[in-house]
């Protein structure tokens, strides 16, 4: 799965500065493993509607993915762990072949 991950750089698209990132598509994470993405909802910004009496009787969502950086942790681990264990095994092979 993490190879199926490309890193880009981007801008937030309300981010009023304009900052320059670097990381992971939400949306595109979100085809490769569900879990590395978190939804979370946020008021849209002038979206709510009071009453005569001021009260909030209304407003809108929207939702905002974004990476759960704890499952690709998770993934990196054991990706490292297989890998160690390849160049354990690797080694192994090249000691009993200079023999």
């Amino acid at each position: 799965r993490i190879m199926g991950l490309r890193m880009v750089n981007f801008v937030y698209k309300d981010d009023e500065l304009a900052r320059v990132r670097f990381g992971i598509i939400a949306e595109e994470a979100e085809d490769v493993a569900p879990q590395y993405v978190k939804h979370n909802q946020f008021t849209v910004p002038g979206s709510q509607v009071y009453n005569e009496e001021g009260q909030l009787v209304n407003q809108q969502y929207a939702d905002r993915p974004s990476i759960d950086n704890n499952p690709i942790v998770m993934d990196l681990l054991g990706g490292i762990q297989n890998l160690q264990a390849q160049i354990t095994e690797l080694k192994l092979t090249i000691a009993a072949l200079q023999k």
